[in-house]
């Protein structure tokens, strides 16, 4: 779930907006406060597109220079709020919101930050009952019922949700977050089509937003559309502030299409960015198998499992690779160790069964072998 802002683009904005084109937005902008430097309006919109054009530390600069300007500005307290927390810095935000919600309690908006800043932290009870004061204040709170649809998806309640961002939608028909919103949501009710024709609507609407290229990334993932994929991934990729969860998404993209080069750069990126990503690990060690590269594999792959003990399709996998480098006690150990977590994994059954003395068997190895081979998953 994102965090929004308060905020209604001039024509010239929007249009290089809709062009993608963040920094030419913020040159017009950097024009106007040369001849009006002062401007809190100037300063707000600065301060926004700052964070769209991946510099959460500049627009703090910005944000704290209107605060010193007007210390009770609630579009700066609460984009200051959005801020903090795309650095991860949840608790900050927290603070700076109850600063803005003493100013005034019934603010649509800080509710709603609020709401969004609770469930980035895993506390979704708390932010649902904010998006609910938000509505209540303000029924026309288009976040507000886009918080909630989040809520109420993350729950299963998916015809609730869908009802929700109608709602939105009809407030504000052209906003492409929300569009995304419905997509994931219509996927979910197996409305497929016109799923994967809402995502796309939303990457038009707003293109400079790594939401909603991420969103139609994860929709032609599933439509098993990887080539597509991964171009809507690197799109997100390339807005990202930090995200890493596109880079996946590409890297699994090219796996599936059996791109398996292209697919470990990928994933070389994301453990450069998180050496113990536990699934790139994985992943990656899928890969180098794949290529043959069987050291590289089996360190992968090993740091992997060590790192997350319970890591079934790692221990899987690792299974295999010691089968096939004759290193049979281990592949043993690691197919006990999947049964001890999921008794009747079949994989693990089905590599416990080439470990027995053919002479034991009923059905020869090249039987047993049919139907068995690497499976990759997804985060």
């Amino acid at each position: 779930m994102e965090i929004y802002y308060s905020i209604q683009w001039p024509e010239t904005i929007q249009k290089e907006l809709m062009k993608g084109n963040v920094g030419g937005a913020l040159a017009i902008i950097d024009k106007e406060l040369s001849q009006d430097p002062t401007s809190e309006s100037l300063l707000y919109q600065k301060a926004v597109l700052q964070q769209f054009n991946n510099q959460p530390e500049e627009s703090l600069k910005t944000l704290d220079h209107i605060l010193l300007l007007n210390p009770e500005s609630m579009d700066a307290l609460t984009t200051k709020a959005a801020c903090l927390n795309s650095l991860m810095r949840s608790s900050e935000a927290i603070e700076v919101l109850e600063q803005a919600l003493r100013i005034d309690p019934r603010h649509d908006f800080a509710l709603v930050n609020f709401g969004y800043t609770l469930h980035s932290m895993g506390r979704s009870e708390e932010a649902l009952s904010f998006f609910e004061k938000a509505i209540q204040y303000n029924p026309d709170i288009t976040r507000g019922y886009q918080g909630r649809a989040c809520i109420l998806e993350e729950s299963g309640k998916y015809k609730e949700a869908l009802s929700d961002l109608e709602k939105a939608l009809l407030l504000y028909p052209n906003d492409g977050l929300i569009l995304a919103s419905k997509a994931e949501v219509l996927y979910a009710l197996d409305r497929v089509k016109e799923s994967e024709k809402t995502a796309a609507q939303a990457t038009k609407i707003s293109p400079h937003l790594p939401g909603t290229w991420k969103t139609y990334g994860d929709i032609l993932y599933h439509n098993r559309k990887f080539r597509d994929a991964a171009l809507a991934y690197e799109r997100s990729c390339s807005l990202s502030q930090g995200d890493i969860g596109p880079f996946h998404g590409v890297a699994l993209s090219y796996i599936k299409m059996g791109q398996w080069n292209q697919g470990i750069e990928w994933l070389t990126l994301i453990l450069k960015h998180n050496p113990e990503d536990v699934t790139a690990l994985g992943n990656r060690g899928i890969a180098y198998m794949q290529l043959e590269k069987f050291e590289a594999a089996l360190k992968d792959l090993e740091r992997a499992v060590a790192l997350k003990p319970d890591y079934v399709i790692g221990l899987n996998n690792l299974g295999t690779l010691y089968r096939f480098l004759d290193k049979n006690d281990k592949s043993r150990e690691m197919s006990m160790r999947v049964l001890a977590l999921e008794p009747g994994n079949k994989i693990a059954m089905g590599n416990l069964a080439l470990l027995i003395p053919s002479e034991h068997l009923k059905m020869n190895k090249p039987q047993m072998r049919k139907g068995w081979r690497t499976r990759f998953i997804k985060k």
